[in-house]
């Protein structure tokens, strides 16, 4: 199939991926000749490298990752070629790992200089650990890479989407609620994406599908209502899928942004789903932000002191009121309102903001 020459400001590309295929056997083309497959692993090139370095087919290019002091790198390798280190201008948390994403995407097109166009990925793992909850989250950067292990070698990030998250809840604030619910005192949230090609179009920009997979354990986490009292039988803490946020979406490049943007669901909500208790909140050095899903599971509960409750939800600023009281209306992440009904000492509503 013919290769385009296109102008660089128009070239641009799109990826996909599968968590289910195994390298060599997966690859797909859309309608324009882009073609999405795995890389090279390391141990299966010629020269022989570690798991951490791909090779791209069809080329003698080796692609890698690397973090250090200076940040995050990738790196290309040619024969006879000095190794090409370029930033890749990313903000991460402290501890945060990287990896090379196994995949990439040859766009049917080549750069102003004649040369190849790919898009090559950058996994990054972030952790988090806040008074006995427990996160995790990966991410995948895409980006667009022109002319790889040449002097003229560029690359810009075009997306950047969530593709894995798990996260831990404590489900028993107070010594009392330990002892009632003994090994029921932990709750999960799962996230887990999969981006593929849409093998259906025709345009001069590859397009994804973005498909989203989340559940929650127990299922009550889900759900706007308090958790039951004494300890969560089996069925209670069955795994149950969220439905509301395990979506399809398109990602669509933008000539107006010079990035790939997320496309509203394929499924119309008429209230937008909030699915951010599934990930971790952006990092604020200064800050402790409060976690919603722990807010939530203290309905229902027993009088909790402004101390536990701040350990419980990681918030800094714990303000506790009656039914009828009136607050002020402006938004703070890092603050939790505990609503008590005096009559019951039973807390009916817990929110952070």
């Amino acid at each position: 199939m013919k290769r385009l020459a296109l102008p660089l400001a128009a070239l641009s590309l799109a990826a996909a991926t599968s968590t289910h295929a195994a390298p060599g056997s997966f690859a797909q083309r859309d309608r324009s000749g882009n073609l999405l497959a795995y890389l090279t692993e390391g141990e299966d090139l010629p020269t022989g490298q570690s798991d951490d370095v791909f090779g791209i087919p069809g080329t003698d290019i080796v692609y890698s990752v690397r973090k250090d002091d200076t940040g995050v790198r990738l790196r290309f390798g040619k024969p006879g070629e000095p190794e090409r280190n370029l930033a890749a201008g990313l903000s991460l948390r402290a501890g945060a790992t990287v990896r090379a994403w196994p995949m990439y995407v040859a766009f049917n097109a080549v750069t102003p200089e004649n040369g190849p166009v790919f898009l090559l990925g950058v996994v990054a793992k972030e952790t988090g650990d806040r008074s006995g909850e427990s996160a995790s989250e990966e991410r995948l950067y895409l980006f667009r890479v022109d002319n790889p292990g040449t002097d003229r070698t560029r690359a810009r990030e075009m997306v950047s989407l969530p593709i894995a998250a798990e996260r831990q809840i404590p489900l028993c604030p107070s010594q009392k609620e330990k002892e009632a619910r003994q090994d029921t005192c932990r709750g999960e949230l799962s996230y887990e994406a999969v981006l593929r090609l849409d093998t259906e179009r025709h345009d001069a920009w590859p397009e994804l599908v973005y498909e989203s997979r989340a559940s929650a354990r127990p299922g009550l986490l889900m759900a706007e209502k308090s958790l039951p009292d004494g300890q969560l039988d089996a069925a209670q803490m069955v795994r149950q899928p969220d439905t509301l946020c395990s979506v399809q979406r398109a990602i669509r490049y933008d000539p107006l942004t010079g990035r790939y943007e997320m496309q509203p669901a394929t499924r119309h909500l008429a209230v937008p789903a909030d699915c951010s208790g599934y990930f971790l909140p952006p990092a604020h050095p200064l800050q402790s932000l409060c976690s919603s899903v722990s807010a939530r599971v203290l309905v229902g509960q027993t009088r909790i002191n402004d101390g536990a409750a701040r350990q419980f939800s990681g918030a800094r600023i714990i303000r506790q009121i009656k039914p009828g009281d009136t607050t002020s209306q402006d938004k703070r992440a890092d603050r939790l309102t505990i609503e008590m009904d005096p009559a019951s000492g039973r807390i009916v509503k817990a929110y952070c903001g």
